[in-house]
């Protein structure tokens, strides 16, 4: 019964009409009339909608049950020839239609979508024989497990939201049997220690309703290049917003700072916001220090929950992030590269499978530096207060190479 296929409708329409024939001259004409059962139950003891689920049943024993089974499916083609000649039914998926409900009279009706399929399947669009083609019920949701590999599972349902200019709602992808991730069920990515796939946080011990926790080693940084002994060890700590606040506000006032967007704010507003994400179970920040000196900020968060997941398709192991270094009065030739190699390594360790970037589309400085990492651009996306250039780095496959 595919949607755009003529042949279902002239079959669909067929077997209504064999199926009112059924009610109009056989012994199951009883079923018609009233049940006398409270009009609430009229759904499932309606007649024709009874004999339409059970047709297939009745064709098989109609002689047992006195029904003369061939002249009521000859005289419903007859019927159906007569008033529905050469080609003039539409395809199946104009008459077997799905429209959302809204159950707020205030909120933008959605479009109907045409669909395929007939009876409960994987694919499941069911009509009622006997009462028309359209849509009487649908699965509120197709789910795809995968037990081996639990973020690998698959599943959608008809939801009729728009989520940004870069994909289709996933009603369409659902009418079409394909399978989505439906938000917000997606498994996250994590900074926290190997096996961590919920909310960021080392698995343990960060708490789950914040980023309160133990430091993370990321590992020492190389050498350089005239000496020897390895560098000064990085950690990300937790960021504690009353003792943290006020270094961070003198990086964040800073003019090179302007695309973290807090030029001008006042260290209490920072640290309200630092409180907040201190709350969140799906945004964390953390503290980059060189042997216990803070040299910068990391920020994690989980893209379903925020609005860049309203912008693309969330993927298992999705995680985003914003990083903004500190002044520093010596440089250290390759700091920025190696940082970020120790903190994408430690991603790919508790179960990050890619990273999401989206700078701002005119921090060239930041865009050239994900594509030096291997990042790969996407569109660019409006975001509140800015426009970004979304960037997708793989993690594994990263990792792997070098």
């Amino acid at each position: 019964m595919a949607a755009g296929s003529w042949t279902a409708s002239l079959f669909a329409v067929w077997r209504d009409a064999f199926v009112h024939e059924l009610m109009r001259t056989t012994p199951l004409s009883v079923l018609s009339g009233p049940t006398g059962m409270p009009t609430v139950w009229d759904p499932f003891l309606h007649g024709p909608g009874r004999v339409g689920l059970a047709v297939e049943n009745i064709v098989r024993h109609g002689l047992d049950l006195g029904v003369d089974v061939r002249w009521c499916a000859r005289t419903a083609l007859e019927r159906v020839a007569h008033e529905h000649p050469g080609t003039a039914l539409p395809p199946w998926g104009a008459l077997h239609v799905y429209t959302p409900w809204r159950s707020d009279p205030a909120l933008t009706a959605a479009d109907p979508v045409p669909v395929g399929g007939d009876a409960d399947c994987l694919l499941a669009a069911g009509t009622l024989p006997g009462t028309g083609p359209a849509c009487v019920r649908v699965p509120a949701a197709r789910v795809l497990w995968d037990l081996a590999d639990p973020a690998a599972s698959w599943w959608i349902t008809p939801d009729p939201v728009a989520r940004g200019e870069c994909t289709e709602p996933p009603l369409h992808r659902w009418s079409r049997g394909e399978m989505d991730h439906a938000l917000p069920w997606v498994p996250a990515g994590s900074v926290g220690r190997s096996g961590a796939m919920g909310p960021a946080g080392p698995a343990g011990s960060a708490s789950s309703s914040g980023s309160s926790g133990g430091s993370i080693d990321l590992g020492a940084l190389p050498p350089l290049p005239d000496q020897s002994a390895p560098g000064p060890r990085v950690t990300l700590r937790p960021v504690d917003p009353g003792r943290d606040a006020a270094v961070i506000h003198e990086w964040v006032r800073a003019p090179r700072a302007r695309f973290w967007g807090m030029t001008g704010w006042t260290p209490e507003r920072v640290r309200e916001v630092y409180e907040y994400l201190d709350a969140s179970p799906t945004h964390h920040a953390w503290l980059l220090e060189l042997d216990g000196t803070p040299m910068g900020i990391f920020q994690s968060y989980e893209p379903h929950a925020d609005p860049v997941g309203a912008t693309y398709r969330v993927e298992p192991g999705d995680l985003g992030v914003h990083v903004l270094l500190a002044p520093v009065r010596t440089r250290r030739p390759g700091l920025t590269a190696a940082l970020g190699h120790l903190i994408i390594a430690q991603l790919a360790r508790c179960g990050t499978r890619r990273i999401v970037a989206e700078p701002d589309v005119s921090n060239d400085r930041a865009v050239a530096r994900l594509i030096a990492t291997g990042f790969e651009l996407g569109p660019t996306i409006r975001l509140p207060g800015k426009t970004g250039q979304l960037a997708f780095l793989r993690v594994g496959g990263l990792t792997e190479s070098r």
